[in-house]
């Protein structure tokens, strides 16, 4: 299993608050904490954000989540959090 890594004192502060208005998102952490590339739709990024990963943490409200896969420390590092737009 892969251990969260929240970038940001702020980045942790919205997905707290996030895990607050929405429980069923804790489900979802958990689940991509067992397989980070397969689980939850996520799906690699290009251009830009070549190397990072990205998934949906909720459609309704929209809520993406930003990160990186370490494998070999198993950890995942979470860098956005928000909106489609907030995020990209």
């Amino acid at each position: 299993m892969y251990e969260l890594e929240i970038s940001t004192s702020k980045i942790e502060k919205r997905l707290n608050n996030f895990l607050q208005k929405y429980p069923a998102i804790k489900s979802k952490l958990k689940r991509l904490q067992q397989d980070p590339r397969r689980s939850i739709n996520a799906h690699s990024l290009h251009g830009e954000f070549e190397g990072l990963w990205s998934c949906h943490l909720s459609r309704n409200p929209d809520i993406v989540m930003v990160y990186f896969i370490d494998d070999k420390n198993k950890k995942i590092g979470i860098l956005r959090v928000g909106s489609h737009t907030e995020v990209y």
